[in-house]
């Protein structure tokens, strides 16, 4: 189980999803960095089957940069940054916010989501097919819908979890229980479980994926509200 999540923390690192803008007159290093960057990541994957998978969808997402800002992003600004005060801590900071000021924002979608292959194409076709019209982060209900939803329970495990951490992670879980009686299950051996960790970031997969998935709860991130929120993403 260690090396599964030892794997996951190496993903962030190598899958990244959407890059901020460049100034054209940093671009050319930008796009020599990059290439770097992505084969360093690709060395540290390989020994994963979707390794070559999860590079080429990177170097596929990264020229579509310019398409996916204007069509996207900038299209649900105001949204966005209506949904980043909503999930502020009590440290003024919300999640995503932590996150790209520690550069790891940039490997996950928005700022605080980490994405399956499946979804993360559904994002592509998207941009292609539809003009960002659509709900970014209610539109993942993809083809295993209604089986990324924890219809029987929500089982999850800690590991490494600060004490802070754990404290608000379970108190998050009650607020969804006594609203939407939803039942959370201690169970490290369930099928599939909910690892809450203390990554180097904050954020969290989208829905069940199905077996071992992450929910990371770094520094700055161990707040009732925010934990509240990432639990929404995983539960969706």
């Amino acid at each position: 189980m260690r090396v599964l999540l030892l794997a996951y923390f190496v993903a962030i690192a190598g899958a990244t999803l959407l890059d901020s803008e460049e100034s054209s007159d940093e671009q050319s290093t930008s796009e020599h960095s990059f290439d770097e960057k992505l084969q360093e990541a690709y060395q540290l994957l390989k020994g994963d089957p979707n390794a070559y998978d999860t590079m080429e969808l990177r170097r596929k997402v990264h020229s579509m940069k310019d398409k996916i800002i204007d069509k996207y992003m900038a299209s649900e600004q105001p949204s966005d940054e209506k949904y980043a005060e909503s999930v502020r801590g009590q440290t003024g900071v919300s999640a995503a916010e932590t996150n790209m000021n520690n550069e790891l924002g940039f490997s996950l979608f928005q700022g605080d989501i980490m994405l399956t292959k499946q979804q993360a194409n559904e994002i592509l076709e998207d941009i292609v097919d539809s003009d960002g019209d659509r709900k970014k982060r209610q539109a993942f209900r993809d083809e295993n819908y209604p089986r990324t939803l924890w219809s029987n329970g929500v089982n999850y495990a800690f590991w490494n979890a600060s004490h802070s951490a754990r404290r608000v992670f379970l108190k998050a879980a009650e607020i969804w229980r006594e609203n939407t009686c939803l039942e959370f299950r201690e169970d490290s051996s369930a099928d599939d479980v909910v690892w809450v960790v203390h990554g180097s970031s904050c954020w969290s997969h989208l829905g069940r994926v199905g077996g071992a998935q992450i929910l990371s709860l770094g520094d700055n991130c161990d707040f009732v509200r925010s934990t509240t929120c990432f639990l929404t993403f995983t539960l969706e």
